[in-house]
């Protein structure tokens, strides 16, 4: 219960995991900047899985979530509830700008520890690590989740699926002429 219910307001959480879609600023156009500049390397083996989330379904949840009885002080996982094989996915998105895969691959420890030096020295020179440890997990891990209690008592369904909301989103990118 967070501290907002304890003083008797109604709440709801939700949280949706990697949201993507018209314009996306974080997930997608990162790493495309990334592949365009040669610094991206697969991490693992690429057969990871990973739940991702389209900004319409995100949308959904939440106008589900202001009109559902009764959930009050719940929390809810928002996913569009495909698992997707990450790597693929990422070439997809490269394939459709043009931009080669990743040549390298490297474990998912050594990708750890050059995220652990990039964030020391991000500390001293105060710009932003161009890897993290947490994307570094995000790029190697599987993680997928469970929306049933999302589907239970919100009823909640994605309405957009990833393939179409990739479209969606890569059209948008290209009009958007992403550097």
């Amino acid at each position: 219960m967070n501290a907002a219910s304890r003083q008797g307001l109604e709440t709801v959480i939700l949280r949706p995991k990697a949201i993507f879609g018209p314009g996306d600023t974080a997930l997608l156009p990162r790493i495309l900047a990334a592949a365009k500049a040669g610094r991206l390397v697969q991490i693992g083996d690429g057969k990871n899985l990973v739940d991702l989330t389209y900004v319409d379904n995100v949308v959904h949840a939440i106008l589900l979530a202001i009109a559902a009885p009764g959930v009050g002080g719940r929390t809810f996982i928002i996913t569009n509830d495909e698992h997707v094989r990450l790597w693929a996915l990422l070439r997809q998105v490269l394939d459709h700008f043009g931009v080669p895969p990743p040549a390298r691959r490297i474990s998912p420890r050594l990708a750890l520890f050059a995220a652990l030096l990039m964030e020391a020295w991000a500390r001293v020179d105060g710009r932003e690590p161009a890897l993290t440890r947490y994307s570094a997990m995000v790029l190697a891990r599987t993680q997928t989740y469970d929306i049933s209690a999302a589907r239970r008592y919100l009823g909640y369904a994605p309405i957009v699926s990833v393939a179409e909301g990739l479209e969606r989103t890569l059209n948008n990118m290209d009009s958007d002429h992403v550097a």
